[in-house]
């Protein structure tokens, strides 16, 4: 049964799952661009984790996403008692600002 409160009938676009869709494109909602300009580059491997799992979400909108994570997965592998190995270079810095600016700039489109 259909919640008529919750239904949108003949809308341009729509917002499902952090993705707004509509008929010609499916890109990131302006919420969740913000969001990925405010994170913070990574002081430890729990924050450089969550920092790849949050920009993660969105890879299918940029091209070799992996390629240039790299840097970034390179150091975010090491293990909890490897963990005093963590080092954020400008490798990783220059892989997070990148993937942030492929993130927040047009075209971001499927």
């Amino acid at each position: 049964v259909l919640n008529a409160s919750k239904c949108e009938l003949a809308v341009q676009r729509v917002v499902v799952l952090g993705h707004q869709v509509s008929e010609t494109s499916i890109e990131p909602t302006p919420n969740a661009i913000q969001a990925i300009l405010d994170l913070q580059e990574p002081c430890t491997l729990k924050e450089t984790n969550k920092f790849l799992g949050g920009i993660a979400y969105y890879r299918k909108f940029v091209p070799n996403f992996g390629h240039i994570a790299a840097p970034i997965h390179k150091i975010s592998n090491l293990t909890k008692d490897r963990r005093h190995l963590f080092i954020w270079t400008v490798e990783q810095s220059n892989a997070s600002h990148t993937l942030k600016r492929l993130l927040t700039t047009a075209p971001l489109f499927l």
